[in-house]
């Protein structure tokens, strides 16, 4: 935020005081997320989704592995 000054729902839309830059976003707001910033916009879910899914990519679960010595009780009986 410091950096490109956008709008923030944190801070009653307004972009923040002592910005480097001075970004303005033109477009309806579901994209740009009107005055309450890109994190208002439909964008952030469509990323946040990506990550959730190159994560559990990157990441997946482990298989629980069953143990010999409780394979070789069940066979005895």
């Amino acid at each position: 935020m410091i950096l490109f000054a956008e709008p923030n729902s944190g801070n009653d839309g307004k972009p923040p005081v002592g910005h480097l830059l001075d970004v303005r976003f033109h477009g309806p707001d579901w994209l740009t997320g009107g005055p309450r910033g890109t994190e208002a916009s439909l964008l952030v879910f469509v990323v946040l989704a990506g990550l959730f899914y190159f994560f559990n990519r990157a990441y997946p679960p482990k298989v629980a592995m069953q143990s010999d010595s409780g394979a070789a009780a069940a066979s005895s009986e």
